[in-house]
């Protein structure tokens, strides 16, 4: 069996090639910024399941959640690389149901947060960021003309609403004080 390299030189001029055809793209195109933004999210989303492994909060088991994620991250890579494939809407309801076992666990908040009071409630305010960056993106490559079915966009948006809960999840569960900004 011939082994497979990591490299195949054929992108050594800045071009990359998609699903959707066999044309060259510029690395700097949209269609890379979006994919781009969706892989630097769910690799981050990585580096909080790994720490969440061993962490439960409220008898949330934020690992699955996540591993869950990430998953239904690649299918949404695919989906706007190109790939003939449709994103099942229940997914989508898992995640709002995700959110609202989280919200349950949670005080009410009343303003924006200061991230950074614990090391995983940063990480996952650094990946509810880029999530959104990664919303941004798709949505510019909608406007040139991509299309992608709602649930699509939507699962992109709610990702961020995940993250936000997820970061206050575990502040509260380390008995973090989180702190408002003071505007001043």
């Amino acid at each position: 069996m011939k082994k497979t390299r990591l490299y195949t030189k054929k992108g050594d001029n800045g071009t990359t090639t998609f699903l959707h055809d066999k044309k060259r793209y510029g690395k700097d195109s949209q269609l890379a910024q979006a994919l781009g933004a969706l892989d630097e999210t769910n690799s981050l989303l990585g580096i909080c399941r790994a720490k969440t492994k061993k962490c439960m909060a409220h008898n949330i088991n934020a690992s699955d959640i996540l591993f869950k994620t990430q998953n239904n991250l690649f299918t949404l890579q695919a989906i706007v690389a190109g790939a003939n494939m449709q994103f099942n809407a229940q997914k989508l309801k898992d995640m709002e149901n995700d959110i609202y076992l989280i919200e349950k666990a949670l005080p009410e908040i009343n303003s924006f947060l200061i991230p950074g009071e614990s090391e995983l409630g940063a990480f996952f305010d650094f990946a509810r960021a880029t999530a959104r960056r990664a919303e941004r993106e798709v949505i510019a490559l909608q406007n040139q003309g991509f299309e992608f079915e709602d649930t699509v966009l939507a699962y992109i948006n709610r990702l961020s609403t995940l993250l936000y809960a997820l970061a206050r999840l575990y502040a509260t569960n380390t008995q973090d004080s989180e702190q408002a900004p003071t505007y001043s």
